[in-house]
């Protein structure tokens, strides 16, 4: 985890949890699928833990994100 984080600068939890947010906001400007769905695609199982994480990533909710995107 040391060389993880000295290589990456962030933790492996964190760079899985980065990588998957970027993955939604793909699926956000690039499908209809409902958000839930993504939020699943993108190997999270809560919803609202989705919404948090996407928030605190971007600034914006997965549904302002998407409508600011289209």
């Amino acid at each position: 985890m040391r060389s993880f984080r000295k290589n990456l600068n962030q933790s492996p939890i964190e760079y899985l949890i980065s990588y998957r947010l970027n993955e939604a906001k793909k699926l956000l400007r690039s499908s209809e699928l409902p958000i839930t769905e993504i939020c699943y695609e993108c190997g999270f199982s809560d919803s609202s833990y989705f919404g948090k994480a996407f928030r605190k990533a971007y600034g914006l909710s997965p549904r302002e994100y998407r409508s600011h995107n289209k």
